[in-house]
């Protein structure tokens, strides 16, 4: 009777040490997993935010002299107009919780259906001022700006 019961105590001692290795395997995969989504967000996160401002400042810098950046409202939101010396108009805006844009000839009204979709955002904020374009971008709750000289303005 006595061997029955050590046998059980000699099985039980490997049993026990597969069930804790086996507990800290799953928990060290859940910890991984929720690592990498976070990092996965913070990437996403900063990928945007770079695309936007490289976006912005290259489409703004680009404008000629005989080009000219404005400003204007539609449906409530800021929209950026950049004319080149083609008499082409180039729109930024915000619109359904995205940036678009659209390049279309400047005697074509201005649509915000017809955009090419840009990025994910959610909010956008334009303001102009003497030779200055500064854009907010909102994304993740968190506010998001660029700062843009504009050629030509004295």
């Amino acid at each position: 009777m006595n061997e029955k019961y050590k046998n059980k105590q000699v099985m039980f001692f490997p049993l026990m040490v597969f069930i804790i290795f086996a507990f800290l395997m799953i928990g060290l995969c859940i910890y991984s997993a929720n690592f990498y989504r976070r990092l996965s967000n913070t990437s996403d996160h900063l990928f945007k935010e770079t695309v936007f401002i490289n976006y912005i400042r290259t489409k703004v810098r680009n404008v000629s002299e005989d080009g000219e950046v404005t400003l204007m409202k539609h449906d409530g939101n800021d929209v950026i107009c950049i004319t080149d010396e083609n008499d082409y108009v180039t729109y930024i805006y915000y619109h359904d919780g995205n940036l678009y844009e659209t390049y279309q000839e400047a005697s074509r009204g201005f649509d915000s259906k017809d955009g090419s979709k840009i990025l994910e955002i959610d909010d956008f904020k334009v303001d102009l001022s003497q030779d200055r374009l500064l854009v907010q971008m909102k994304d993740v709750g968190e506010w998001q700006q660029v700062i843009v000289g504009i050629k030509g303005e004295e």
